[in-house]
């Protein structure tokens, strides 16, 4: 997943949910997705940004043997990931939670980026499973 900037989510962190968050300019930009197998994205785009996630397939929705998820694994990268940043995930930039001011608890965590999904800035979601190619992208007027 890359930016218009050349800004990317960062794949590195092997069975870890990773993500980027973005502050959109005085400009269009884009986001673009290719060449995702088996993982998921998630993509959710406001008025104001753009915060995107990259979900491991394995260990998240299958065990590595792949027998079914384990219920443990799947709370942290899929849901707890996609709320909140794990300061311990060097790729977690964010969490949903950490950008909207209603969730003092979590926003401390992403300065700069804790009104990017208030309601007014209207956020939608893109969620994309074995996708090929995904954009999105905002027009700043």
């Amino acid at each position: 997943m890359a930016f218009s900037q050349g800004m990317a989510v960062d794949v590195s962190q092997a069975d870890l949910t990773t993500s980027f968050a973005h502050r959109w300019g005085a400009v269009v930009e884009s986001v673009s997705l290719e060449g995702l197998y088996g993982c998921m994205a998630v993509i959710v785009v406001s008025q104001r940004g753009v915060l995107g996630f990259h979900v491991w397939e394995v260990p998240t929705f299958k065990n590595k043997d792949k027998g079914p998820k384990d219920p443990a694994v799947y709370k942290k990268n899929a849901k707890d990931a996609l709320e909140y940043k794990d300061p311990a995930v060097p790729g977690h930039m964010a969490g949903i939670l950490n950008m909207r001011k209603d969730s003092p608890s979590f926003r401390s965590l992403c300065a700069g980026f804790d009104d990017i999904f208030n309601t007014d800035a209207q956020p939608e979601v893109c969620k994309t499973k074995r996708l090929s190619h995904c954009l999105c992208w905002a027009d700043t007027d």
